[in-house]
């Protein structure tokens, strides 16, 4: 999952590259080019632990999903 956010990341820090470009800020849109990925895996990483966590912990007490092929 942080892969995904890190795709995202970069196609967000590109898009604030250019904006940073345009607005004149040079080293505000590579650093944006350079972090936004990191922050948006981190961060991706860090929420989808927490929210597997939740699930886990909900789905003990609750039972969890069943799937039934036929």
């Amino acid at each position: 999952m942080a892969a995904v956010y890190a795709v995202l990341g970069a196609i967000a820090g590109v898009l604030f590259f250019l904006g940073g470009l345009a607005s004149g800020r040079f080293l505000a849109a590579v650093g944006a080019l350079i972090l936004m990925p990191i922050a948006y895996s981190l961060g991706g990483f860090i929420l989808t632990a927490i929210a597997c966590f939740i699930y886990n912990e909900v789905a003990k007490r609750v039972g969890g999903i069943e799937v039934e092929i036929s």
